[in-house]
């Protein structure tokens, strides 16, 4: 048996975005916020390949994107279903809201972004479902070479069979967004096997999504990674 120092885990991360981009045709999946546990013991119902286990390229989603896409990617389209990644942004909004983009980086001064985040974003949920980045993928696969798709999923808020907001006493909540996870877990709402039972869920409803994605293309390299 080997170990790897964080260091070396965290170049063989990058590796597998660098070797990507070496590619003529690729398909790069993201799942946000998705645990490799939980992602080893219920992939292979839906995906076919091999698994291997890296350091992820931030600690959150500013810091993947600033580290991991920090050229210039033109000529890759980025279909964002999460709002710390789309075009829209600018260094005087970044400056205004002060969100956490580590130097200066802006992510569309480095990446062609579709903000399916803005398009796809779906009132009563609160969130921009599975469905919607897939849709958005399937419209482009034949057009882009070099494809990221990145779903908010597994990321709360929980919109798969098993949801938290459907376990909390509605009077309990007094003022609180049902949305809120940790809320509701700090204030004892919810147990920890409640949010995991709930994350579970938003994992095999985007694995689903990812699995009828897959299907559709056979004619490159496809990598699905988490942020």
């Amino acid at each position: 048996m080997s170990f790897l120092s964080d260091l070396e885990n965290q170049k063989q991360y990058d590796k597998i975005h660098h070797d990507l981009l070496d590619e003529e045709k690729f398909l790069l999946i993201v799942l946000d916020a998705c645990r490799y546990d939980f992602f080893e013991s219920y992939h292979d119902l839906f995906l076919e390949g091999d698994l291997e286990k890296v350091y992820s390229g931030g600690r959150l989603t500013f810091e993947y994107v600033a580290n991991i896409w920090d050229g210039d990617h033109q000529d890759m389209l980025y279909l964002s279903g999460i709002g710390a990644i789309n075009s829209r942004i600018d260094r005087e909004t970044v400056e205004k809201i002060n969100e956490d983009y580590p130097g200066d980086y802006i992510p569309k001064e480095h990446l062609r972004i579709r903000d399916v985040n803005a398009t796809g974003w779906d009132e009563y949920l609160k969130t921009v479902p599975p469905e919607e980045v897939t849709e958005e993928a399937l419209q482009e696969i034949d057009e882009e070479d070099k494809l990221v798709a990145h779903y908010l999923q597994p990321h709360d808020p929980y919109i798969g069979d098993y949801r938290l907001q459907d376990e909390v006493d509605r009077e309990q909540l007094g003022g609180l967004n049902s949305q809120q996870t940790w809320d509701l877990y700090r204030l004892g709402l919810v147990s920890q096997e409640d949010v995991k039972k709930a994350y579970l869920s938003n994992l095999l409803e985007v694995l689903e999504e990812v699995q009828r994605l897959v299907e559709e293309v056979d004619d490159r390299r496809i990598v699905v990674t988490s942020d």
